[in-house]
Parts: structure tokens; C-alpha cells; sequence
């Protein structure tokens, strides 16, 4: 996922990486310690 200048992703975390709803998983890894089901907003 390409992000502009103050774009905003919100989804949950997944093995690991963020997943949207509506693009499903977008390639951002997440931190280990971040739980699956995690609600995720990454700026």
C-alpha cells in the first residue's frame, strides 16, 4: 500500500501484518506483540 502524506490505514492485525477491510492485506508488518484481531491505525 502506497500511503500519502497524512494518509490513514485502519484495520486488524493478522499474522503479523494489517488487514483492511476493504483492501485486504496490505503489506505493513506489524510488531510481534501486536495480537491477531488487534485493531491497527497506521499513519
Amino acid at each position: 500500500m502506497n500511503l500519502t502524506e497524512g494518509s490513514l490505514s485502519i484495520g486488524t492485525a493478522s499474522s503479523g501484518s494489517l488487514v483492511t477491510p476493504s483492501s485486504g492485506n496490505v503489506g505493513i508488518a506489524l510488531s510481534a506483540t501486536v495480537p491477531n484481531g488487534a485493531a491497527v491505525a497506521y499513519q
